[in-house]
């Protein structure tokens, strides 16, 4: 990864950070948990969209918006459920387990 590819990438943790915990701080977790329920609700809807519409650019652009806003506020409601090691721990087994399941199916 380059300097700036790094730099930048530290910047916009910092901004996501910044402004998750401003916005953890006004609304609360159990809004944010409702929000988050509310985003991965339109994200389903985004990716259904896609599929049925591989070619349509809005459907395309409204995907990328959801994914985003689904990431915001999950950046933002984790550090508040679980440490940074049970973050990285189940992390870790969900990779592990898609790993698996490639090799798996690469052999059949």
């Amino acid at each position: 990864m380059s300097d700036m590819k790094q730099s930048l990438d530290a910047a916009m943790d910092r901004r996501l950070t910044a402004t998750g915990d401003r916005a953890m701080a006004h609304y609360g977790l159990i809004h944010q948990i409702m929000k988050l329920g509310e985003e991965a609700a339109e994200l389903s809807r985004a990716v259904i969209r896609q599929v049925n519409y591989p070619k349509n650019k809005e459907a395309t652009e409204n995907l990328k918006e959801e994914i985003i806003d689904v990431m915001i506020v999950t950046h933002q409601i984790l550090p508040l459920l679980m440490t940074m090691h049970e973050y990285h721990s189940r992390l870790t087994s969900k990779l592990d387990r898609l790993d698996a399941r490639i090799e798996k199916e690469k052999g059949q």
